[in-house]
């Protein structure tokens, strides 16, 4: 059902599980980041299938299994399961990520001659996530056909749920839905919701039910973020554009050129997070941060990694997040940085300067990183807390007699010497501008980079597309 990527092996040697398995799951995590946020190839409607039992029907033939990568055509049905999950990607990169027990048709779906773009839905059931590229010009046309309504758009990001009973909700994130039936028309706007009973005309928009919690990352440049969802979904920006990408249902992206740079999953489910940082001109430090806020906007955690890199470096970090009964979330802490990609040929496995997460925690020593080929599913199952900066050097072992790549004369990497729950500027932080300081003197191989894809049709990362929800 998935497209497999080799990934490449490495060897942990005493090692926790997490560690263990963590650099194969950063190794994959690039898979979605730059070929899926392209328009299809070829100008072409394509299928991408994260997790679950798809089904396809072409034309008025019968369903049948669907496959990861399917093109496609006018009056195609596409049917998840109760544990599927799907995305449809458009000609013009626009997204709709199709939940769990859903009905959708493509009607129409094309770039015309004249530059414009036309895409027809119809959704007899289920929940759908649309995610809309701007239409530049105004004969272009973004719809959704359901039982009861029309909703459509020009540019906007909208939740779409028909029931069982032929009733519709559309609730919107970004910009405006124009919402018709029974020849009325209501505008929803972001943060609102509006309900149609068949045949009846839309009720007023009315404040969205507030989510039972708010997962939030946070990007303070210069460096683009990317987040990923346990099902391999993704949120944030692209370097191709750049653009601003939302797969994961209900998420929120702020806009290349935001400082700092934010991306909100809603009612985020239990499982491991992942993110890709992507550093831009002039490159320099940057720092990552994720916190967890209930429905009230308490903050339940608040944690920060930084790093440091030249302009296309890649570095990837991982969370994992528990959900209690009443919606609560709370994480052990973020993951240190590991480089996937390097503008030099000589980044360290470790993080660069080494990544530090603040909570208010007690600090465990953070070993050596060194990847190994664990099963995605299973990788993270209790994240432990990376190594907190202290007031005073870390004392570190005297070199080994045993020649290593790795200076082991060289001071720690000048990270903050009392860390702050909230990132401060970053450039105030930053540290020597040498990538290759490590946190001990024990010496690791050098990576082999991660599987950076190229700008093809949708992909995910392999393994992690089956992960339960």
């Amino acid at each position: 059902m998935v497209d497999s990527l080799a990934a490449v092996g490495w060897v942990f040697r005493r090692r926790p599980l997490w560690l263990a398995a963590l650099p194969l799951a950063l190794l994959l995590i690039p898979v979605l980041l730059l070929a899926m946020q392209r328009p299809s190839a070829a100008g072409s409607t394509v299928l991408t299938i994260f997790a679950g039992n798809v089904a396809l029907a072409r034309g008025s033939a019968e369903f049948a299994p669907a496959t990861d990568g399917d093109i496609l055509a006018n009056g195609d049905r596409v049917r998840t399961e109760d544990d599927g999950h799907a995305l449809i990607t458009f000609v013009d990169g626009s997204t709709l990520a199709i939940e769990p027990s859903s009905l959708v048709q493509v009607d129409s779906a094309a770039a015309n001659a004249n530059g414009s773009v036309t895409i027809e839905l119809a959704q007899s059931l289920g929940r759908t996530w649309a995610s809309v590229q701007k239409l530049a010009r105004t004969d272009s046309r973004f719809e959704i056909r359901t039982p009861t309504t029309t909703a459509a758009v020009r540019g906007t990001a909208f939740l779409t749920e028909v029931r069982a009973d032929g009733q519709t909700r559309v609730e919107t994130s970004d910009g405006t839905v124009a919402v018709s039936a029974q020849g009325t028309t209501v505008l929803v706007t972001v943060g609102l919701t509006t309900t149609v009973e068949p045949n009846r005309p839309p009720s007023p928009p009315s404040a969205a039910p507030r989510p039972a919690n708010i997962l939030r990352f946070g990007m303070h440049s210069p460096a683009y973020l990317m987040v990923l969802d346990p099902l391999g979904r993704s949120c944030g920006i692209s370097a191709d554009g750049p653009t601003v990408v939302r797969h994961i249902p209900g998420c929120v992206a702020s806009a290349p050129g935001t400082e700092p740079q934010m991306v909100d999953v809603p009612d985020a489910p239990a499982g491991t997070y992942r993110t890709v940082i992507r550093a831009i001109d002039p490159g320099g430090a940057f720092t990552l941060t994720a916190a967890g806020v209930d429905a009230g906007g308490s903050v339940l955690f608040d944690l920060s990694a930084r790093g440091e890199g030249q302009p296309g470096a890649v570095f990837g970090s991982a969370l994992d997040v528990n959900v209690g009964p009443d919606g609560s979330l709370s994480a052990s802490g973020l993951a240190p940085l590991v480089v996937l990609q390097g503008p030099s040929p000589s980044p360290s496995p470790t993080p660069s300067p080494t990544p530090t997460a603040v909570a208010s925690r007690s600090p465990t020593p953070a070993p050596t990183t060194a990847p190994t080929a664990t099963p995605a599913q299973s990788f993270v199952p209790n994240l432990p807390l990376p190594a907190l900066p202290v007031s005073t050097p870390t004392p570190t072992p005297a070199p080994t007699p045993t020649p290593s790549p790795v200076p082991t004369a060289s001071p720690t990497p000048t990270a903050s010497p009392s860390p702050s729950p909230t990132p401060t500027a970053v450039r105030t932080a930053a540290p020597a501008p040498t990538a290759t300081p490590a946190p001990t003197a024990t010496p690791t191989p050098t990576p082999t980079p991660g599987c950076i894809p190229s700008s093809e049709t949708p992909r995910k990362c392999p393994n992690s597309a089956n992960a339960a929800p």
